[in-house]
């Protein structure tokens, strides 16, 4: 039988709450046009603005609030008809997270992002966290129809963080009480990089009919041709280009001059030897060559032009310099981007070429500002250097947002407080930060280390970080976090800082800079 005469089956792509409300995210939107390549018929939905959205439309809240036995919330007809005069979208976010706040205690919304007070440490907190998310299925309930209606017999979620799996199988359990035939594929870097969430899934079989750890391209397309066999190889083209046809921009929280995709090279980090990182496996380890630079810069300007892009996100965790500078020339300041990167010599050389050609975000994990903890990290880099690079970073006009992380082993509060002082010293270098609490990870060295030293015998079924932090170690770690924020009052907390706004000329994302009404109505409650 030819490849035109095999059953093709029509697939859903589900980006479930809570993505990027900023931006597309970006491994749906490539499988999406992947598999049209090959002929099947595929379409892609992000669900997490459907999301947002629709919390502020009467008739589906009425329904949540009756599902929660309440009539109404309070300040809810000031939270549905207030009309902001911001250009910013964010508005409107934030009247969504507040309605959804009151609607429901157990889970909190915040900057589209959403924390479950029960954690998602263990399968009966996943069970936990979808029974708090019930309250919200109206707000979904009329696009998952429309899947089943349609009539696709596959329907994929795209999984990218742990916060995202309760809506996944809670979407997927509507989906099998509309059609049990319909089958569900979960997928997605969540799965790629934790391996005790790919193992969560096989107690819920009921709802997740195949998990698939790695890129999905091959495995999807040998489900949608009838094969039957995810594993079953076809090629993939390293050049992978997303299809965002079918989006619909305005739904996106920026503001009116901003529209924002991410975009990939799909090249691994070229560095790759932090204790602490276990690596993109969602990518192929491979050079760039010139060939393959050049035809992806040109696939994505005439991806730019076509979608009206103003900015883009390269999601990439580490570019070669040399690599990243070629990149830079061929767009020439078509449209202004933004890359994760390295703060070292060979990247600081090169910042204002790439300034010039319409670099305007360096996204940095400069992890610490203890060398000895650096040291540690093997993270091959110098707080000097660091020094250094802030310093050109801010007279190329380049904003830097830095990544910090507090708690690696054999940190001790004079490294804690060095850190503190590297983030006060450069406060007026760095535009926006995010901080972390060390979270030892499968499949990284330090995880192997700790393993060694905490459990007898091997043990998968343990939480390492368990062990790992006792109340005391764990509160004095919050402590620095928390100093970090007094300190760097005036920067952008990523809280209110992340994914496509960090390309707006004027984030100014809290209430009371840009809304003060919207602020009275919050603080009423």
């Amino acid at each position: 039988m030819s490849n035109d005469e095999i059953p093709k089956h029509e697939i859903a792509l589900i980006i479930p709450p809570p993505g990027d409300v900023t931006m597309p995210m970006l491994g749906a939107y490539i499988l999406n046009r992947y598999l049209k390549e090959h002929g099947v018929v595929s379409y892609a939905v992000d669900l997490s603005v459907v999301f947002y959205h629709n919390v502020l439309k009467q008739d589906k809240l009425n329904k949540c609030l009756a599902l929660c036995k309440k009539t109404e919330i309070p300040n809810q007809d000031l939270l549905l008809n207030y009309k902001s005069d911001s250009e910013d979208r964010i508005s409107k976010l934030i009247l969504a997270e507040e309605l959804l706040n009151r609607l429901q205690n157990n889970v909190v919304f915040s900057a589209g992002a959403v924390t479950f007070q029960s954690g998602l440490k263990t399968y009966e907190d996943i069970v936990i966290g979808m029974e708090n998310l019930s309250v919200f299925g109206p707000l979904l309930e009329e696009e998952i129809t429309d899947v089943c209606r349609l009539g696709y017999s596959i329907v994929g979620l795209s999984v990218s963080f742990l916060s995202q799996l309760p809506f996944a199988l809670l979407i997927a359990k509507r989906i099998k009480e509309h059609n049990s035939q319909i089958r569900i594929v979960f997928g997605g870097s969540l799965f790629e990089q934790n391996n005790s969430e790919y193992q969560y899934m096989s107690r819920f079989g009921a709802l997740a009919d195949s998990v698939i750890c790695g890129p999905g391209e091959s495995a999807l397309l040998s489900l949608c041709l009838s094969r039957g066999n995810a594993n079953e190889e076809y090629r993939v083209d390293l050049e992978r280009i997303p299809d965002f046809s079918n989006v619909k921009w305005e739904r996106y929280y920026t503001d009116n001059r901003t529209r924002c995709i991410p975009f990939s090279f799909r090249t691994s980090c070229y560095y790759g030897k932090c204790r602490f990182c276990n690596g993109d496996r969602s990518v192929e380890v491979h050079k760039l060559d010139n060939k393959l630079i050049g035809d992806t810069v040109r696939s994505l300007r005439a991806l730019v032009a076509q979608c009206g892009i103003t900015h883009v996100y390269f999601t990439d965790a580490a570019i070669i310099p040399r690599d990243l500078l070629k990149i830079a020339d061929l767009i020439h300041g078509e449209f202004k981007w933004g890359i994760n990167a390295r703060a070292d010599k060979s990247l600081t050389s090169i910042l204002p070429q790439l300034a010039s050609n319409g670099c305007c975000m360096l996204r940095i994990g400069f992890e610490s500002g203890s060398q000895k903890v650096l040291n540690a990290m093997l993270k091959g880099t110098n707080v000097d250097e660091y020094n250094t690079f802030l310093s050109v970073a801010k007279q190329t006009g380049i904003r830097i947002h830095a990544y910090i992380m507090f708690g690696f082993p054999g940190e001790t509060d004079e490294d804690r407080d060095a850190t503190l002082r590297f983030m006060v010293n450069n406060k007026d270098k760095i535009y926006s930060y995010s901080l972390s609490v060390f979270t030892a990870y499968s499949g990284t060295p330090i995880y192997d280390q700790l393993m060694k030293q905490y459990v007898k015998g091997w043990n998968k079924d343990i939480d390492i970080n368990m062990l790992y932090y006792d109340e005391h170690s764990y509160s004095n770690v919050l402590k620095y976090v928390a100093l970090v924020d007094t300190f760097m009052a005036g920067a952008q907390n990523n809280k209110y800082c992340y994914g496509g706004r960090v390309f707006m000329d004027d984030p100014g994302i809290e209430p009371s800079r840009f809304d003060k009404n919207i602020l009275s109505i919050i603080q009423n409650y």
